[in-house]
């Protein structure tokens, strides 16, 4: 996963100025256990920038997200319009959900292989 861009939170930008000043420095391995979100780049199908970020769940566990713009991947293979939080049902984040980032984007790589029409739910 050497080719994610980072993106840090302030609590990040902190524990990296404690140990910049502490002479202690992360390692890789620590830098990806804090990263919250990774750049994919842009989809060549969609034309639209691809990013996997860290979504907090209700039960304070984090899942992970493909998201593309307003449109997030589902498990069924489809891009999904992300309606505002109070507005997505149980059954929207089951589909949209992954356990890691890594799960995330082998399912996007190994079902994501074709452009398909997005639609906005109720169009």
């Amino acid at each position: 996963m050497e080719f994610f861009k980072y993106k840090l939170t302030e609590k990040d930008k902190e524990y990296c100025l404690f140990h910049a000043k502490n002479g202690c420095m992360m390692n890789q391995k620590e830098w990806l256990e804090r990263a919250t979100k990774f750049d994919l780049g842009t989809c060549i199908f969609y034309n639209r920038p691809i990013v996997i970020e860290a979504r907090g769940q209700m039960d304070g566990s984090i899942k992970w997200v493909l998201k593309m713009h307003e449109w997030v991947l589902g498990k069924d293979g489809d891009f999904h319009y992300e309606p505002l939080p109070s507005s997505r049902t149980d059954e929207f984040i089951n589909n949209t959900r992954f356990n890691t980032p890594d799960e995330c984007h082998s399912f996007w790589v190994e079902n994501v292989n074709a452009e398909k029409p997005l639609y906005r739910r109720g169009n």
